[in-house]
């Protein structure tokens, strides 16, 4: 009974140290260096729901993702995947940074490495753990561009006791400087599955925290309705940002019926190109375009 109750509070106190330090890394930004690409003036800007690297099984759980070589081989062809698109900004949502399901691996600087990017900001949502026991996931931005600083975005919870307990859907936005000289916040959005209004709340709470230059990517679980009602309507209502025009649904990815991933840019900026890639690594398609920066 004893050495019962001496374990319990052991795995307590392990919790409590996790979730009480979980602050200091809410955010992190690692590289240095200067802009690391030829600048003619535009921005290629990709957006990818990675889902965690377990594949394209919409919904699925993550410890059911495959063995630890199947999700290193997955999350190889995701860096092809970014790479072969030469993205100056890469916006990713559900990264893990340290998860038991894909075996510890930190899912943001391995991508980053391998697709060549100097500058990495990693956000996490949940971060909380036991002995053998780890989750910590979030966003994360992949960046040729220098990054001055980054700091979280706070969204309302769904419930009051989730950030006490495991941590909540958050925003993270960093902001970069081009070679011109011109600053650009670049925020990465996973917006609130569970509850509109809470995902409403979410995106107003962003939208009051960017500038006039930024740029709005990722996963907003949020359709245009075209009506004012939903989360999208409320951007595109604000007057600043325009969306990639590329047509198309982004989920599920196995037979997409939904646009709910967005890139999101300043109005001014002159579209070049966009796209919507479907492929079977994620349970999202993926969203890239171009942009001349004005």
């Amino acid at each position: 009974m004893q050495a019962g109750c001496l374990v319990i509070g052991f795995l307590l106190l392990w919790f409590v140290v996790v979730r009480a330090t979980s602050w200091d890394r809410a955010v992190r930004v690692t590289g240095e260096g200067q802009f690391s690409g030829k600048w003619d003036g535009t921005l290629r800007i990709g957006c990818y729901n990675i889902a965690h690297g377990r594949g394209d099984d919409p919904g699925g759980s993550n410890w059911q993702g495959g063995s630890q070589g199947e999700r290193k081989k997955r999350l190889g062809e995701i860096a092809d995947l970014i790479r072969g698109q030469d993205l100056d900004l890469v916006i990713l949502n559900e990264v893990d940074f340290d998860c038991t399901w894909s075996y510890g691996v930190n899912q943001a600087q391995i991508l980053g490495k391998e697709c060549g990017y100097p500058f990495v900001v990693e956000q996490r949502n949940l971060d909380l753990g036991f002995p053998m026991c780890r989750v910590a996931i979030g966003n994360a931005i992949l960046s040729r561009v220098p990054i001055r600083e980054a700091e979280g975005v706070d969204y309302p919870a769904v419930k009051w006791w989730e950030p006490l307990a495991a941590g909540k859907k958050g925003g993270v936005k960093a902001l970069v400087v081009l070679p011109d000289g011109v600053e650009v916040q670049v925020f990465a959005v996973h917006a609130e599955t569970r509850n509109a209004g809470v995902r409403k709340n979410s995106i107003k709470a962003l939208v009051g925290s960017a500038g006039r230059i930024s740029i709005l990517a990722g996963d907003f679980n949020s359709v245009r309705g075209g009506d004012g009602a939903t989360a999208v309507d409320l951007i595109l209502g604000d007057g600043r940002w325009k969306e990639a025009s590329a047509t198309g649904a982004t989920f599920p990815s196995t037979k997409p019926v939904s646009r709910i991933d967005w890139i999101f840019v300043p109005r001014g900026w002159n579209e070049l190109s966009s796209e919507v890639l479907v492929r079977d690594l994620s349970d999202h398609a993926m969203v890239v375009g171009e942009w001349k920066v004005r």
